[in-house]
């Protein structure tokens, strides 16, 4: 009988709205201030390690295309005949040729290969987008469990003291032959499971903490201020028509797709020939010296080379 009064009184304890509110120091809050899921949202987005080399990572995909509207660099070219074993002076030499080639693609190649750079680089920022949409997920999951985790650790700081007060009531009563030995183990199982619990809650802040400063980019054990509760609201609408039209996931598809097109145009096009062209002086000692030309055009329809475009 004594036992159900003391389950009763801790289940009251329980569900006690004062206990619930007390004002009881959470973990990890050494800083002044409070943590919004807004600024942790925004934070990570920011200062996330891996959504900076994401975000970098578009901005070098998002030059190509330029790039690859403009010409391959000339060579230059320098050629000495005639130098004879017995000397090292140049000047003896019989001639000195100066040349400069310019590679030429065929007509629409380079466009076609801008065409793909910027599919790519379209690819690579709805890839961005991907990631970033995961990884503000995974704050709002981690912000969630961190606030869950500390109530809970607050819940328990405040049944530790009450707990600790009716174990030792019964202590006393048991000690007075007031009571019988049953209902003060009773107490002390009980307050040694409600340590147990406190345990793994305090590690589940832990954890929680340690994986939130991770996402929002902060050094490593950073203290991560109060949260501040997030007011639930439900607003309707049509998730397929939303998903189709503004999911990442189908934005890389097609982006996919364009790209795959992009390319396929591209190898269509290199059965186009590409020019060389080039010019030199040849500047022979004790003569005038002489102007250099030179042509030449690729031919990619050759038998022996059209397997590989086929």
């Amino acid at each position: 009988m004594r036992s159900l009064v003391y389950s009763a009184c801790l289940s009251l304890v329980l569900v006690s709205p004062a206990f619930a509110q007390a004002p009881v120091p959470t973990l990890s809050q050494g800083e002044e201030g409070t943590l919004t899921l807004r600024d942790a949202l925004d934070e990570a987005f920011e200062r996330n390690p891996e959504l900076v080399a994401l975000r970098r990572g578009f901005a070098v995909a998002a030059a190509q295309p330029a790039q690859a509207r403009y010409l391959e660099p000339p060579m230059l070219e320098t050629q000495i005949w005639e130098w004879p074993l017995t000397t090292l002076n140049p000047a003896r030499t019989g001639m000195y040729m100066f040349m400069m080639e310019q590679r030429l693609p065929g007509r629409g190649k380079r466009a076609s290969r801008a065409v793909v750079a910027d599919r790519e680089a379209d690819l690579v920022r709805h890839q961005v987008g991907v990631r970033t949409n995961e990884v503000l997920e995974e704050v709002r999951q981690t912000f969630a469990e961190l606030a869950l985790a500390r109530d809970v650790v607050r819940l328990f700081d405040g049944q530790m003291p009450l707990l600790r007060d009716i174990t030792d009531a019964a202590t006393y009563r048991y000690a007075a032959g007031h009571a019988g030995q049953h209902d003060s183990l009773s107490s002390v199982l009980e307050l040694s499971r409600l340590q147990a619990n406190a345990v793994t809650w305090r590690a589940r802040v832990q954890r929680a903490e340690a994986v939130l400063t991770r996402l929002m980019g902060r050094a490593p054990g950073t203290a991560v201020e109060g949260l501040v509760p997030q007011a639930l609201t439900v607003i309707p609408f049509d998730p397929a028509g939303v998903a189709l039209e503004r999911h990442p996931d189908m934005a890389v598809a097609n982006a996919t797709v364009a790209r795959e097109e992009a390319e396929l145009a591209r190898l269509s096009g290199e059965r186009r020939p590409d020019f060389v062209v080039g010019g030199g002086y040849m500047l022979t000692p004790g003569s005038a010296g002489a102007w250099t030309a030179r042509g030449g055009i690729m031919w990619p329809s050759a038998p022996w080379s059209r397997g590989g475009l086929d």
